[in-house]
């Protein structure tokens, strides 16, 4: 561990070494407050290079922008998007050596994402997406009072090395992170031991910003009261990768005493939105246009749509268009909106595809209310509720007292239609997902409805159960799925 002065050095050291201008991009987003006129400018400038540059070198580019517009408008860059087709994750999967800079005389990184639901989708990234990813996440930070070289400790998954390259590779990275005091730690499977382990790490350095999955901070934070112990000196907790609720926000704040900020992204786009001070959540407009599309068309205001991003920063494998699998109700229009995608601000995403549910009737219905009205029904302890279709479903419980489980049904009854019916399942611990998230809702029923990917299978379009073990549902003696193959990627990268 190093002093923060000492640590922003080498993380300047470490990005000039690679060639990465994370540090130029970032000092340039945080010493600018462009006005609405000149940041339509530079994203219409922006699109326009990208999709220059993806008809003279992607031949699989070159087909998909055969119907937009040679130019781009700079009022309303959107527009030149509405004739390209939504790229979906089976496309990826199908088409990708085609989609990707072959001839580009710059480093090549593959990637294999591991989101929130054990998917894998393998892609090409460049040094320049990951420099644009690293400065606006060190802009975001920088709302908030921490600046690059600051203690990190990122709680999240550890992937085995393949190979005796890939052992030493991770050791000098373990080293360099140190150093940076941008520190990692796997607290799986959240043991005694294990959290023992990921409290003396937060407490290692007096000011540490806590960076993980909601429900890892969670499970920390039972321990930490069933111990009678807290973290020292925590500055302050970013939670990425699953839906931060009020509920958890609110207790691990009255707890803990320190804000808790949230991030929205993806591993394919990179970081979409981030927190302020005061809770406003900022779309970082200057690296990606957002639409929130129902069958590729716009949602009306104050309908779902899912999550539609188009990368600006990212030449070697264009996303545009790409069908994210997330959700977010398509806000009203306001004077600060930009015509056909979502303005400076960014609503809260309610969940994936496949955490939507549906009423008795068949209509769509997003579970955020319902997850955060069960979490305090449950005061806090997980739980999963498995749509098997529109009039049934199944939740999930470890040892709850009869009166909350009676209560928790009623809840469900009370926003699907009281003619659902709800079977209670009790187990001793949840299906264990590979990412090591946990999935408060999967209705697989609800994502078929909403998903631009109609032809994925469940895995690759992330609808995955998590049942409790032990149960007496057929779904919880599903045996858990294999650990998956160790993949070369920066964990920090994950942001959905």
């Amino acid at each position: 561990m190093t002093s923060p002065a000492v640590g922003s050095a080498l993380l300047q050291f470490q990005e000039w070494c690679l060639g990465r201008p994370s540090f130029a991009v970032w000092k340039s987003l945080v010493s600018s407050t462009p006005n609405v006129e000149q940041t339509q400018a530079t994203r219409a400038a922006r699109l326009q290079e990208l999709f220059d540059h993806a008809r003279r070198h992607i031949p699989g580019w070159r087909t998909r922008l055969q119907e937009a517009p040679l130019r781009v408008d700079p009022a309303c860059p959107a527009r030149a998007l509405e004739a390209v087709p939504v790229l979906t994750r089976t496309e990826i999967v199908r088409d990708r050596e085609s989609l990707w800079w072959r001839e580009t005389p710059h480093k090549v990184l593959k990637h294999i994402s591991g989101g929130s639901t054990d998917d894998n989708l393998e892609f090409y990234l460049g040094r320049e997406r990951q420099a644009w990813n690293r400065a606006i996440r060190w802009r975001a930070l920088s709302r908030v009072g921490i600046q690059p070289g600051d203690p990190v400790l990122h709680l999240w998954p550890h992937f085995p090395p393949d190979s005796p390259l890939d052992a030493v590779k991770q050791r000098l990275r373990s080293f360099r992170n140190l150093v940076t005091n941008d520190r990692e730690f796997d607290p799986r499977p959240f043991g005694h031991h294990d959290c023992q382990r990921a409290l003396q790490q937060l407490n290692r350095q007096p000011g540490t910003l806590l960076f993980s999955f909601p429900s890892w901070v969670m499970e920390l934070l039972r321990y930490c009261q069933a111990t009678g112990q807290a973290p020292v000196g925590l500055r302050g907790i970013c939670c990425s990768g699953e839906v931060l609720y009020p509920t958890q926000r609110a207790a691990l704040t009255q707890a803990w005493g320190v804000p808790v900020f949230e991030e929205y992204g993806s591993q394919e786009t990179g970081a979409i939105a981030n927190d302020d001070l005061a809770g406003v959540f900022h779309l970082n407009a200057e690296h990606v246009l957002v639409e929130v599309l129902r069958d590729g068309k716009p949602a009306a205001p104050g309908e779902l749509g899912e999550v539609v991003v188009t990368n600006l920063t990212s030449t070697l494998m264009p996303f545009v268009r790409y069908a994210t699998g997330d959700v977010i109700r398509q806000p009203e229009p306001t004077p600060s909106s930009w015509q056909g995608e979502l303005g400076p601000l960014c609503p809260r995403v309610e969940g994936r595809t496949s955490d939507l549910l549906l009423t008795c009737e068949g209509q769509l219905s997003t579970s955020r209310s319902l997850v955060e009205g069960l979490l305090q029904t449950f005061q806090g302890q997980p739980f999963h509720l498995r749509q098997q279709s529109p009039q049934a479903c199944e939740l999930h419980l470890l040892e709850p007292s009869a009166p909350r489980a009676t209560l928790g049904v009623e809840q469900i009854r009370q926003q699907l239609g009281q003619a659902t019916q709800v079977s209670v399942v009790v187990g001793r611990a949840f299906s264990p997902l590979r990412s090591g998230k946990h999935r408060f809702v999967c209705s697989r029923a609800a994502a078929r409805q909403i998903a631009h990917d109609q032809r994925a299978s469940d895995e690759l379009a992330r609808i995955w159960a998590q049942p409790v073990l032990g149960g007496d549902s057929p779904a919880d003696r599903t045996p858990p799925r294999a650990a998956p193959a160790p993949a070369n990627r920066d964990p920090r990268e994950t942001s959905r």
